[in-house]
Formats: C-alpha cells, sequence, structure tokens
C-alpha cells in the first residue's frame, strides 16, 4: 500500500470517529444563552439538579381559565406519561410525569429533550336549575418541536354550584421558580363545593425525574 492510500484510510476512519462523537441530542437550552416560547422568552438553564418552571396566563374569563407553564431542566428526558389519580374524599389528582432523564453533555445518549410547555383548560358551562359542569384538557407539549406528546380531556365536576371558570381554579405557581430534582409540584388546583354540598378538590402537578 502506498504511503499515499495509508494517509487515505487514516484520515477516513478519523472522520467517521469524528462524526459518531459529533452527535449528542442537542438541549433546547445552552447554558450560554437562552430560548424563546410563543411569546415569552425563557432564561438560560437551571442550575445542576435543578429545573425552572415558569406560568404564563392564557386567558382568564367566567367561561375559561387556561394557562401555560414553561419547563427547562438540566437535563433531558426521554419519556413522559400523564396519569390521574383518585383520593378519595381528597378529591384527583392529574399530573404529566417526565421520566429517564440524563445528562445534557452525555453524548451516548441521541433522544429527548430538557424543554417542555404544559398547558391546562378549564370550561365552565351552565348545566340547569343554576348548577354548572366543569371541563379539563391539559397536554405537553416538547418545545423543540412544538410536537403535542401528551393530550388528555374530559369531564371534571358535574352539576356543581353555579361558578366561573375563574372562580373555581387557583393557580398555585405563576411565577418563575427554580426547583430541586426531582420535582413534584401542584401548579393548579380546582376546589369547591357541589350542589349537595359535598366538597371537591382536583390539583393539576407537575413531576420530574433526576
Amino acid at each position: 500500500m502506498t504511503n499515499f492510500l495509508r494517509m487515505l484510510l487514516v484520515s477516513s476512519l478519523w472522520g467517521v470517529i469524528a462524526c459518531r462523537q459529533s452527535t449528542p441530542s442537542v438541549p433546547l437550552v445552552h447554558p450560554s444563552g437562552g430560548t424563546k416560547t410563543n411569546d415569552k422568552s425563557v432564561r438560560s438553564l437551571p442550575p445542576a439538579g435543578m429545573v425552572r418552571v415558569s406560568g404564563q396566563k392564557i386567558q382568564e374569563d367566567a367561561n375559561t381559565f387556561h394557562w401555560k407553564w414553561t419547563i427547562i431542566g438540566d437535563r433531558q428526558w426521554r419519556n413522559s406519561k400523564g396519569d390521574r389519580r383518585l383520593l378519595g374524599s381528597k378529591g384527583g389528582m392529574f399530573s404529566v410525569i417526565l421520566t429517564n432523564s440524563y445528562l445534557l453533555n452525555d453524548t451516548d445518549q441521541i433522544a429527548g429533550t430538557n424543554g417542555y410547555t404544559y398547558e391546562v383548560t378549564i370550561t365552565s358551562s351552565a348545566s340547569g336549575k343554576g348548577k354548572t359542569d366543569l371541563d379539563y384538557a391539559y397536554s405537553l407539549q416538547n418545545i423543540n418541536s412544538k410536537g403535542v406528546i401528551i393530550k388528555s380531556s374530559g369531564g371534571l365536576e358535574r352539576n356543581v354550584k353555579r361558578i366561573a371558570a375563574n372562580r373555581a381554579v387557583q393557580v398555585l405557581l405563576s411565577e418563575e421558580k427554580t426547583l430541586s430534582l426531582p420535582l413534584d409540584i401542584p401548579v393548579l388546583e380546582i376546589a369547591g363545593q357541589e350542589a349537595g354540598g359535598k366538597r371537591y378538590h382536583e390539583t393539576f402537578r407537575i413531576k420530574a425525574a433526576k
């Protein structure tokens, strides 16, 4: 083999190795800068072992209560799921859960993202005789691809005492907060009284693995 062919072969091998090492999953937010959601800037990465969550009002009136939370982690999560649990007399709990995490500088990983938006909409509609039906819809979206990962909707409470949507709901996380991982935090709750006098209570939560 000539010296020229040897040099060409070595150069090609190093090119393949370099390409393989330079294809890690790219984080949504880089330490040196920020990113931007549809209409609100998000600051750069949170400190190690933490996640940044910020709330944003989309709509609040008698019929519709719609909020969005932006989630930025110091790491990426491969998997996500929605979960609803009934807690007996304590009401119910709706959660979006981010799992299977890895650090942003782990070049052996190629899937996942560190940025999501979580939206919750509560609607109120008259059901007759001074009563109200409350319905919910929520979604989890990958900021990077704008693709909806989780989507759920349905009836929340039926025939409750007449109440407007913006009076039935309380936001528990409205300002930006930097929180430790693992994360389990309520961001919104619905509380009131059924027509028969029984109390109801529902919470919407964000959970993220460390």
